[in-house]
Protein backbone atom coordinates (compact mmCIF):
# COMPACT_ATOMS: atom_id res chain seq x y z
CA UNK A 1 0.00 0.00 0.00
CA UNK A 2 1.23 3.49 -1.02
CA UNK A 3 1.99 6.04 1.99
CA UNK A 4 -0.03 9.49 1.72
CA UNK A 5 1.85 12.13 3.24
CA UNK A 6 0.19 15.35 4.49
CA UNK A 7 -0.20 17.87 1.64
CA UNK A 8 -0.41 21.25 3.28
CA UNK A 9 -0.44 21.44 6.92
CA UNK A 10 -1.13 25.72 7.54
CA UNK A 11 -1.93 26.97 10.31
CA UNK A 12 -4.12 30.59 10.64
CA UNK A 13 -5.02 33.00 13.23
CA UNK A 14 -8.80 32.66 13.39
CA UNK A 15 -8.62 36.24 15.35
CA UNK A 16 -7.80 37.82 11.93
CA UNK A 17 -10.68 36.12 10.26
CA UNK A 18 -13.36 36.90 12.57
CA UNK A 19 -12.01 40.71 13.09
CA UNK A 20 -11.16 40.23 16.86
CA UNK A 21 -7.48 40.98 16.47
CA UNK A 22 -5.74 43.09 13.75
CA UNK A 23 -3.51 41.38 11.54
CA UNK A 24 0.34 42.74 11.48
CA UNK A 25 0.82 45.16 8.35
CA UNK A 26 3.80 44.75 5.91
CA UNK A 27 5.12 47.70 7.53
CA UNK A 28 5.46 46.72 10.95
CA UNK A 29 6.72 43.29 9.69
CA UNK A 30 9.80 44.87 7.37
CA UNK A 31 12.51 46.39 9.03
CA UNK A 32 13.48 48.25 5.50
CA UNK A 33 10.37 50.04 5.03
CA UNK A 34 12.39 53.18 6.15
CA UNK A 35 10.36 54.16 8.97
CA UNK A 36 12.57 56.10 11.78
CA UNK A 37 11.35 57.31 15.10
CA UNK A 38 12.59 57.21 18.56
CA UNK A 39 9.81 55.17 19.89
CA UNK A 40 10.94 52.23 16.57
CA UNK A 41 14.56 52.32 17.88
CA UNK A 42 12.91 51.62 21.52
CA UNK A 43 11.16 49.24 19.93
CA UNK A 44 14.49 47.49 18.26
CA UNK A 45 16.28 47.74 21.29
CA UNK A 46 13.67 45.55 22.81
CA UNK A 47 13.88 41.46 22.94
CA UNK A 48 11.45 40.51 19.62
CA UNK A 49 8.54 38.71 21.39
CA UNK A 50 7.55 35.28 19.66
CA UNK A 51 4.37 35.31 17.36
CA UNK A 52 1.87 33.56 19.22
CA UNK A 53 0.32 30.45 17.85
CA UNK A 54 -2.33 30.33 15.78
CA UNK A 55 -4.94 28.25 17.30
CA UNK A 56 -5.75 26.34 14.19
CA UNK A 57 -4.27 23.72 11.93
CA UNK A 58 -5.27 22.59 8.48
CA UNK A 59 -4.52 19.27 6.91
CA UNK A 60 -5.38 18.47 3.50
CA UNK A 61 -4.49 14.56 1.85
CA UNK A 62 -5.61 13.37 -0.96
CA UNK A 63 -7.14 9.75 -1.03
CA UNK A 64 -5.11 6.80 -3.00
CA UNK A 65 -6.79 3.95 -1.31
CA UNK A 66 -9.19 4.42 1.37
CA UNK A 67 -10.78 7.30 3.82
CA UNK A 68 -9.51 4.88 6.76
CA UNK A 69 -6.01 4.67 5.23
CA UNK A 70 -5.37 8.26 4.53
CA UNK A 71 -7.19 9.80 7.88
CA UNK A 72 -4.61 7.76 9.16
CA UNK A 73 -2.08 9.16 7.60
CA UNK A 74 -3.70 12.91 8.13
CA UNK A 75 -3.20 11.82 12.23
CA UNK A 76 -6.67 10.73 12.76
CA UNK A 77 -7.45 8.57 15.37
CA UNK A 78 -9.99 5.21 13.99
CA UNK A 79 -12.42 6.30 16.42
CA UNK A 80 -12.63 10.18 15.05
CA UNK A 81 -12.45 8.86 11.18
CA UNK A 82 -15.57 6.83 12.37
CA UNK A 83 -17.74 9.65 13.45
CA UNK A 84 -16.32 11.60 10.42
CA UNK A 85 -18.19 9.12 8.22
CA UNK A 86 -21.05 9.29 10.70
CA UNK A 87 -21.02 12.81 9.91
CA UNK A 88 -21.19 12.41 6.59
CA UNK A 89 -23.53 9.84 5.89
CA UNK A 90 -26.43 11.39 4.73
CA UNK A 91 -24.36 12.76 1.80
CA UNK A 92 -21.80 10.52 1.49
CA UNK A 93 -21.58 7.19 0.75
CA UNK A 94 -17.58 5.91 1.92
CA UNK A 95 -18.44 2.23 0.29
CA UNK A 96 -19.61 3.77 -3.10
CA UNK A 97 -18.79 7.55 -3.97
CA UNK A 98 -15.11 8.08 -3.03
CA UNK A 99 -12.63 7.70 -5.94
CA UNK A 100 -8.99 7.56 -5.95
CA UNK A 101 -7.80 11.50 -6.03
CA UNK A 102 -10.78 12.20 -3.75
CA UNK A 103 -9.70 14.97 -0.95
CA UNK A 104 -10.65 16.32 2.20
CA UNK A 105 -9.12 18.67 4.47
CA UNK A 106 -9.41 18.83 7.86
CA UNK A 107 -9.16 21.68 10.40
CA UNK A 108 -8.31 21.36 14.49
CA UNK A 109 -7.38 22.95 17.37
CA UNK A 110 -4.41 23.39 18.77
CA UNK A 111 -2.99 21.67 21.88
CA UNK A 112 -1.60 24.64 23.50
CA UNK A 113 0.74 22.80 25.13
CA UNK A 114 2.64 21.94 21.41
CA UNK A 115 3.17 24.65 18.40
CA UNK A 116 3.06 21.95 16.24
CA UNK A 117 0.42 19.67 17.31
CA UNK A 118 -3.49 19.55 17.51
CA UNK A 119 -5.62 19.78 20.50
CA UNK A 120 -5.57 16.06 22.79
CA UNK A 121 -9.27 15.15 21.30
CA UNK A 122 -8.23 15.25 17.49
CA UNK A 123 -11.85 15.85 16.54
CA UNK A 124 -11.06 18.13 14.05
CA UNK A 125 -13.74 21.48 13.94
CA UNK A 126 -14.04 21.68 10.27
CA UNK A 127 -14.17 19.33 7.45
CA UNK A 128 -14.87 19.30 3.69
CA UNK A 129 -14.85 15.92 1.55
CA UNK A 130 -14.37 17.24 -2.25
CA UNK A 131 -15.72 14.37 -4.28
CA UNK A 132 -14.19 16.14 -7.62
CA UNK A 133 -17.90 17.57 -8.97
CA UNK A 134 -19.52 17.63 -4.87
CA UNK A 135 -18.04 19.23 -2.07
CA UNK A 136 -19.61 18.60 1.45
CA UNK A 137 -18.55 20.33 4.41
CA UNK A 138 -19.31 19.87 8.07
CA UNK A 139 -18.54 21.89 11.28
CA UNK A 140 -18.56 21.10 14.86
CA UNK A 141 -20.93 22.74 17.49
CA UNK A 142 -21.16 22.35 20.49
CA UNK A 143 -24.49 23.88 22.52
CA UNK A 144 -24.09 25.57 26.27
CA UNK A 145 -24.52 23.22 28.26
CA UNK A 146 -24.94 20.17 26.20
CA UNK A 147 -23.19 18.04 23.37
CA UNK A 148 -21.72 18.70 20.68
CA UNK A 149 -22.05 17.86 16.76
CA UNK A 150 -21.38 18.16 13.25
CA UNK A 151 -23.64 20.96 11.26
CA UNK A 152 -23.78 21.94 7.48
CA UNK A 153 -23.17 25.50 7.22
CA UNK A 154 -26.91 26.53 6.97
CA UNK A 155 -27.20 24.78 10.64
CA UNK A 156 -28.61 21.49 9.90
CA UNK A 157 -27.75 18.69 11.83
CA UNK A 158 -25.43 15.90 9.65
CA UNK A 159 -26.82 13.59 11.49
CA UNK A 160 -29.93 11.78 9.56
CA UNK A 161 -32.64 10.43 11.19
CA UNK A 162 -32.13 7.12 9.85
CA UNK A 163 -28.88 4.72 9.56
CA UNK A 164 -28.16 3.75 5.90
CA UNK A 165 -27.82 0.06 7.11
CA UNK A 166 -30.06 -2.10 9.63
CA UNK A 167 -27.04 -4.79 9.93
CA UNK A 168 -23.34 -5.31 9.71
CA UNK A 169 -23.42 -7.16 6.13
CA UNK A 170 -20.35 -8.85 3.83
CA UNK A 171 -22.02 -7.51 0.37
CA UNK A 172 -25.06 -6.60 -1.36
CA UNK A 173 -25.79 -9.74 -2.75
CA UNK A 174 -29.55 -8.25 -4.80
CA UNK A 175 -29.76 -4.29 -5.31
CA UNK A 176 -32.75 -2.28 -5.30
CA UNK A 177 -34.49 -2.62 -9.10
CA UNK A 178 -37.60 -2.18 -11.12
CA UNK A 179 -37.11 -5.24 -12.83
CA UNK A 180 -34.41 -8.18 -11.33
CA UNK A 181 -35.13 -11.71 -12.44
CA UNK A 182 -36.69 -13.12 -9.02
CA UNK A 183 -34.52 -16.53 -8.82
CA UNK A 184 -37.46 -18.35 -6.69
CA UNK A 185 -40.41 -17.27 -9.54
CA UNK A 186 -38.54 -17.38 -12.21
CA UNK A 187 -39.96 -14.03 -13.53
CA UNK A 188 -38.72 -10.28 -14.17
CA UNK A 189 -40.48 -8.19 -11.75
CA UNK A 190 -39.75 -5.03 -8.82
CA UNK A 191 -37.33 -5.50 -5.91
CA UNK A 192 -38.64 -3.15 -3.82
CA UNK A 193 -35.51 -3.25 -1.33
CA UNK A 194 -31.46 -4.62 -0.99
CA UNK A 195 -30.66 -7.55 -0.10
CA UNK A 196 -27.71 -7.85 2.45
CA UNK A 197 -25.73 -10.88 2.80
CA UNK A 198 -25.01 -11.90 6.35
CA UNK A 199 -24.62 -14.98 8.52
CA UNK A 200 -27.84 -16.05 10.16
CA UNK A 201 -28.18 -14.89 13.88
CA UNK A 202 -27.11 -10.91 12.88
CA UNK A 203 -28.34 -9.22 14.48
CA UNK A 204 -31.01 -6.48 12.87
CA UNK A 205 -31.49 -2.82 13.78
CA UNK A 206 -34.16 -0.28 13.57
CA UNK A 207 -32.59 2.61 11.54
CA UNK A 208 -35.02 5.06 12.76
CA UNK A 209 -37.60 5.84 15.42
CA UNK A 210 -40.69 4.34 14.96
CA UNK A 211 -43.53 1.93 15.89
CA UNK A 212 -43.90 -1.91 14.93
CA UNK A 213 -47.00 -1.73 12.31
CA UNK A 214 -46.25 -5.31 11.61
CA UNK A 215 -44.83 -8.41 13.07
CA UNK A 216 -45.91 -11.89 11.89
CA UNK A 217 -45.16 -13.59 9.08
CA UNK A 218 -45.75 -12.58 5.52
CA UNK A 219 -45.95 -15.35 2.56
CA UNK A 220 -42.59 -14.38 0.19
CA UNK A 221 -41.15 -12.32 3.15
CA UNK A 222 -41.63 -15.14 5.67
CA UNK A 223 -40.57 -13.41 9.18
CA UNK A 224 -41.09 -9.97 8.77
CA UNK A 225 -41.13 -6.88 10.80
CA UNK A 226 -42.83 -3.88 9.68
CA UNK A 227 -41.91 -0.28 11.06
CA UNK A 228 -43.87 3.09 10.75
CA UNK A 229 -41.04 6.15 10.85
CA UNK A 230 -40.96 9.76 11.13
CA UNK A 231 -41.50 11.88 8.22
CA UNK A 232 -43.97 9.43 5.96
CA UNK A 233 -41.15 6.79 5.80
CA UNK A 234 -41.70 2.69 6.61
CA UNK A 235 -39.32 0.37 7.08
CA UNK A 236 -39.18 -3.25 6.13
CA UNK A 237 -36.73 -6.19 7.46
CA UNK A 238 -37.97 -9.66 5.71
CA UNK A 239 -36.60 -13.62 5.75
CA UNK A 240 -35.50 -12.30 9.71
CA UNK A 241 -34.82 -15.95 11.55
CA UNK A 242 -36.88 -14.42 14.95
CA UNK A 243 -37.67 -11.65 16.10
CA UNK A 244 -36.90 -9.89 19.20
CA UNK A 245 -37.87 -11.26 22.30
CA UNK A 246 -41.27 -9.66 23.06
CA UNK A 247 -41.32 -7.36 19.86
CA UNK A 248 -45.23 -6.65 19.89
CA UNK A 249 -47.50 -4.97 17.15
CA UNK A 250 -47.63 -1.23 18.17
CA UNK A 251 -44.48 -1.48 20.15
CA UNK A 252 -42.46 2.07 20.19
CA UNK A 253 -38.81 1.49 18.83
CA UNK A 254 -35.32 3.81 19.23
CA UNK A 255 -33.02 4.01 16.33
CA UNK A 256 -30.34 1.00 16.99
CA UNK A 257 -32.68 -1.15 18.66
CA UNK A 258 -32.60 -4.77 17.92
CA UNK A 259 -36.15 -5.85 16.51
CA UNK A 260 -34.81 -9.40 14.90
CA UNK A 261 -31.99 -11.48 13.97
CA UNK A 262 -30.80 -12.31 10.12
CA UNK A 263 -32.31 -15.95 8.59
CA UNK A 264 -33.76 -17.29 5.29
CA UNK A 265 -37.73 -17.52 5.83
CA UNK A 266 -39.73 -16.85 3.18
CA UNK A 267 -38.80 -17.10 -0.29
CA UNK A 268 -34.90 -16.91 0.30
CA UNK A 269 -32.16 -18.90 -1.51
CA UNK A 270 -29.66 -18.11 1.27
CA UNK A 271 -28.98 -16.24 4.42
CA UNK A 272 -29.91 -12.11 3.93
CA UNK A 273 -31.58 -9.34 5.16
CA UNK A 274 -34.32 -8.12 3.02
CA UNK A 275 -34.64 -4.59 3.73
CA UNK A 276 -37.35 -1.68 2.18
CA UNK A 277 -37.34 1.85 2.87
CA UNK A 278 -40.65 3.49 1.46
CA UNK A 279 -42.11 7.35 1.83
CA UNK A 280 -45.82 7.98 1.04
CA UNK A 281 -45.87 3.69 0.82
CA UNK A 282 -43.38 4.39 -2.39
CA UNK A 283 -40.22 2.28 -2.34
CA UNK A 284 -37.37 4.04 -2.78
CA UNK A 285 -33.84 2.73 -3.13
CA UNK A 286 -32.63 2.19 0.77
CA UNK A 287 -28.80 3.05 -0.16
CA UNK A 288 -29.19 6.26 -2.41
CA UNK A 289 -32.30 7.60 -1.23
CA UNK A 290 -31.78 11.20 0.45
CA UNK A 291 -32.42 10.84 4.55
CA UNK A 292 -34.39 13.91 6.72
CA UNK A 293 -31.75 15.35 9.17
CA UNK A 294 -32.02 14.62 12.90
CA UNK A 295 -32.56 18.58 13.30
CA UNK A 296 -31.98 22.24 12.84
CA UNK A 297 -30.14 25.13 15.20
CA UNK A 298 -32.56 27.72 16.11
CA UNK A 299 -32.54 31.34 18.01
CA UNK A 300 -29.42 31.89 19.23
CA UNK A 301 -27.37 28.61 18.70
CA UNK A 302 -28.10 29.46 14.90
CA UNK A 303 -26.49 32.85 15.21
CA UNK A 304 -23.30 31.73 17.44
CA UNK A 305 -22.74 28.55 14.72
CA UNK A 306 -22.85 30.86 11.73
CA UNK A 307 -20.22 33.19 13.23
CA UNK A 308 -18.08 30.17 13.88
CA UNK A 309 -18.61 28.31 10.78
CA UNK A 310 -17.98 31.32 8.47
CA UNK A 311 -14.94 31.99 10.09
CA UNK A 312 -13.80 28.02 9.82
CA UNK A 313 -14.88 28.07 6.38
CA UNK A 314 -11.92 30.38 5.55
CA UNK A 315 -9.60 27.82 6.78
CA UNK A 316 -11.49 25.46 4.69
CA UNK A 317 -10.63 26.93 1.51
CA UNK A 318 -6.98 27.71 2.31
Amino acid sequence: MLGLAVIAVTPRSIEYLSGHAAAPTDDALDPGNGASSTASDAAAARPATPPAAAPYVTRSVTIEHSFDSAALKAGVSPQVAASLVKAFSAKVDFRRDLQKGDSFTLVFKRDPGDAGDVAADGKPVAAKIDLGSTTHTIYWYRKPGGTGSYYTLNGNSTLPAFSRYPIAFTRVSSPFSLARFDPVLKRVRPHDGVDLAAPVGTPVHATATGRVKFVGWQRGYGKVVILSNPNDFSTLFAHLSRFAHGLRRGQAVHRGQVIGYVGETGWATGPHLHFELRRDNVPVNPLTARLPVEHRLKGADREHFASQAQALASFLSS
